[in-house]
């Protein structure tokens, strides 16, 4: 989506979405609404793609980026998750007396 909407005319609908703020959602106070791009780019540098505009023009450079981006976000994720899981029943295991 986002590569196709990079070269699109700014007056058509995808481009006019990417760019508007979003009506809904948390920000903080006296924060500007964050926009649609703000968010995704958000999500984009966790999965360590920077200049996502510019990688969108090459549409296998930009595959091949999402994938690897995503496999590297989701294996840190999951690596957090077990760290969290394990840090949870050390403190349960603490507080029952198990140790």
């Amino acid at each position: 989506m986002e590569w196709a909407c990079c070269r699109m005319s700014a007056v058509r609908l995808l481009p006019a979405l990417l760019y508007s703020e979003l009506s809904d959602g948390p920000h903080n106070v006296g924060a500007p609404r964050m926009r649609f791009k703000d968010r995704l780019k958000n999500l984009l540098s966790k999965c360590n793609i920077t200049n996502f505009e510019a990688l969108a023009n090459d549409k296998g450079l930009w595959k091949k980026a999402v994938k690897t981006g995503i496999a590297r976000f989701e294996k840190a994720r999951m690596e957090d998750l077990k760290v969290a899981i394990s840090a949870i029943d050390e403190q349960k295991s603490a507080s029952l007396g198990l140790d």
